[in-house]
């Protein structure tokens, strides 16, 4: 039996966040970190001469809304497909190995766009977005679905430590989930 397997590569995990909106103000000052971090950095073909920012984690965490997978599960059924499996590696080359205690939706054509996340109990951890784009319909479906939470638990998606959205803006959102930052800044 072929298992349905969500891969997440080391580098990309957790570079885009769906957290309580408490969280804004400290969005505000990693944005003007990660600035200060790179103002001298000089990319060429070899690398840049920055070492990498690292993103703290939220001050205030996702499980402090006490979000049960089951409540995910019943926003997503009929709109994304479960995953089986959660995989990821300790970065692009090495090998893949199951992710503990984690959990995924993907879009079901490809099963590359979607959510995921860490919930050891039942109660959401962490949720992070892939970072595969949906189709616009799909994206628009998904961005109303994540509304309906959002102004439930006031979330806030955060991309890279520079973008932040409101889970309750779904136009921004179905930019974001279609065509990622640069639908926002283009749109």
């Amino acid at each position: 039996m072929n298992q349905r397997r969500f891969f997440v590569t080391g580098d990309e995990w957790g570079l885009v966040d769906i957290v309580p909106a408490e969280n804004s103000a400290q969005l505000e000052r990693v944005r003007k970190q990660i600035a200060e971090h790179h103002k001298n950095t000089v990319f060429s073909l070899t690398g840049w001469t920055t070492p990498p920012f690292i993103l703290p984690s939220p001050e205030l965490s996702l499980s402090d809304r006490e979000i049960s997978v089951t409540e995910l599960s019943a926003l997503f059924v009929g709109i994304l497909v479960p995953a089986d499996v959660v995989e990821t590696c300790e970065d692009f080359t090495g090998p893949a190995f199951v992710a503990l205690d984690c959990f995924a939706w993907g879009e079901p054509k490809e099963f590359r766009a979607g959510f995921y996340g860490r919930a050891p109990d039942g109660i959401i951890r962490t949720l992070h977005v892939a970072e595969w784009f949906f189709e616009d319909d799909m994206a628009r479906v998904v961005a109303s679905a994540l509304g309906g939470l959002g102004a439930k638990y006031r979330l806030l998606l955060m991309s890279h430590g520079t973008w932040g959205i409101d889970l309750e803006d779904h136009e921004r959102m179905a930019l974001f989930l279609s065509k990622g930052v640069q639908g926002l800044t283009n749109g």
